[in-house]
């Protein structure tokens, strides 16, 4: 092949794969068919006052989509100690599901915005030092963080997320995270 055509060709291919990121990314929120108006809150009849049943979302290495796992917890005193639980669970390493999350990160602080209807989380710097790089990986946990927040919490619209107390620009060079980040529940494996 010609190496006049190949430079052009690389360039064309680079730009190709930025547009889809960008309208990937920018896709609108497209709620689940079957989601309750809020998992958190969704009453069951064998499920106590004092509980709270949530659904953790998890990689399928077979499948692209997340693959829902069923949890009861004690209903927190406020919402935001629920919301701090959530995490603490979803960040924990399972045996049997794969969480496309860097070992030994957790949540430093959140923040609740009501009046943008955002969840400012915070993690510790171990998300950043620990991330395998790539953009698959960036949107992997991008994904799987936001999609799970806004499944279980409807109040909340999008996600925005910061590293050791400070706006980061991306996690491993790839995806812009100077802005929040709106669920795409097209992610989310129902239970068929």
């Amino acid at each position: 092949m010609n190496k006049k055509l190949i430079i052009p060709l690389v360039a064309l291919a680079v730009v190709f794969f930025a547009v889809a990121l960008v309208i990937f990314l920018s896709q609108p929120e497209e709620p689940a068919a079957s989601a309750p108006t809020d998992a958190a809150d969704a009453a069951t009849e064998d499920a106590p006052a004092d509980t709270v049943n949530l659904r953790l979302f998890y990689m399928d290495r077979s499948d692209w989509r997340l693959v829902p796992t069923s949890v009861r917890i004690p209903r927190p005193a406020t919402r935001t100690e629920l919301y701090r639980e959530f995490l603490r669970l979803l960040l924990q390493p399972r045996q049997e599901q794969w969480a496309p999350v860097p070992e030994g990160t957790q949540i430093r602080a959140l923040y609740y915005v009501e009046a943008d209807r955002i969840l400012v989380l915070d993690f510790n710097q171990a998300l950043v030092t620990g991330f395998p790089g790539g953009s698959r990986s960036e949107l992997e946990f991008i994904q799987f963080i936001v999609n799970n927040i806004c499944f279980n919490f409807r109040e909340i619209r999008s996600v925005r997320l910061m590293v050791a107390g400070n706006e980061v620009k991306t996690l491993s060079g790839h995806i812009d995270l100077s802005r929040p980040f709106q669920p795409n529940f097209a992610f989310l494996k129902q239970d068929e």
